[in-house]
């Protein structure tokens, strides 16, 4: 069982590694888009990483969410542009603290009535751009609306032009990474007692 706790947690510091490594600029589509393998299996994959570790931790984990909403005007003239938009970005003082649950329910986008949340933006790069499944076989209405109407939208990382959706994910990750580092300084400083008491 300890032997288990190891290894979950040597993963699960290997996949914020792997994720800071992904947002280091200048980044592009194909390293945030499969980025969302190892989202998923942090944050709500069954039997999530983040629960499963702070089983032993209890800490209050808190992710930093925007306060912000203002509408936009579409760049192009197609139906179903968006009727509000709230902005994702990474850490500033505009932000309110949520626990996993309202993260991943936290909505960044209502597109014809239907709101996309955090998790809704993972499924969809997941599934509809190709980071986990090709084929689409998950792709629904919802899926190609948003993809009607981000064809004629872009996404700006650092100086390098990415996808829309793709621009979501870097701030997905960022506020991810920001709001377990509790947990990495906790399974770190575990680490550390260990090695020097042998």
């Amino acid at each position: 069982m300890e032997h288990d706790s190891f290894y979950n947690e040597e993963l699960f510091l290997n996949h914020i590694r792997d994720l800071r490594e992904r947002i280091a600029l200048p980044t592009d589509d194909y390293r945030l888009l499969m980025s969302v393998i190892i989202l998923r299996k942090l944050l709500y994959d069954s039997n999530p990483l983040i629960i499963l570790l702070n089983r032993t931790y209890r800490l209050r984990l808190q992710f930093q969410l925007p306060i912000r909403t203002y509408p936009l005007e579409p760049l192009c003239d197609i139906p179903g542009s968006p009727q509000v938009f709230e902005d994702l970005p990474d850490i500033s003082d505009h932000a309110y603290l949520a626990d996993l649950d309202r993260f991943l329910g936290h909505v960044i986008l209502n597109l014809n009535d239907k709101p996309w949340t955090v998790k809704d933006f993972i499924d969809y790069s997941a599934y509809y751009l190709g980071g986990i499944h090709h084929d689409r076989i998950q792709a629904h209405s919802k899926f190609e609306e948003l993809q009607d109407w981000s064809e004629c939208r872009s996404g700006i990382i650092g100086e390098r032009t990415v996808l829309y959706e793709t621009s979501f994910l870097y701030n997905i990750i960022m506020i991810t990474i920001h709001g377990v580092q509790p947990l990495c300084d906790a399974i770190q400083n575990r680490k550390s007692r260990l090695s020097g008491s042998t």
